[in-house]
């Protein structure tokens, strides 16, 4: 029970950002016009896109070790994959499988689908969903798979795909 204890730790250490706790409106909660709430958001952008180019560094590393094997469920509880090698047919990252493939309705790589698609609410890469995936390992919720820094104990997407499963 200790080391599931640590395993645990490790990841809710590597998911905490230095983003508020509170959640942000649509806007930004200092924005004042509409020009404000776009600058915001391509602020939110820019540092997304700066996730994605980050390497194996400490943190990440960290995220990685404790993500590994573990899966990832739909709040409607659909099965959405494994975090694991790209090799594993039941792999999010196994671009031929049925959870890695953008053209698969069980993918949070088709951004088109239900689970995948940026307006989707039920989509690790829609900034504002209220129901994004769930990380589960041993039978336990670690966190929640997406973009937002809204949420505490979560994993933005792009920053598992840097990990080179």
């Amino acid at each position: 029970m200790k080391s599931k204890r640590i395993s645990l730790t490790v990841f809710a250490a590597a998911l905490l950002t230095t983003f508020p706790s509170q959640p942000v409106d649509a806007w930004g909660s200092s924005a004042k016009s509409f020009g404000d709430g776009m600058i915001q958001g391509l602020e939110t952008i820019r540092r997304n896109e700066r996730e994605v180019q980050q390497t194996r560094s400490s943190s990440n590393s960290e995220l990685c070790r404790a993500a590994s094997g573990a899966v990832i469920v739909a709040a409607d509880g659909t099965y959405l994959g494994k975090v694991s090698s790209s090799y594993d047919p039941d792999s999010i990252f196994n671009e031929f499988g049925n959870h890695g493939s953008e053209f698969s309705s069980t993918s949070i790589w088709n951004e088109y689908g239900l689970y995948g698609g940026e307006y989707s609410n039920t989509s690790p890469f829609n900034e504002f969903a209220s129901s994004p995936p769930a990380i589960f390992k041993n039978g336990q919720k670690l966190g929640l798979l997406t973009v937002s820094p809204s949420f505490r104990y979560s994993a933005n997407p792009w920053r598992l795909k840097a990990c080179g499963f």
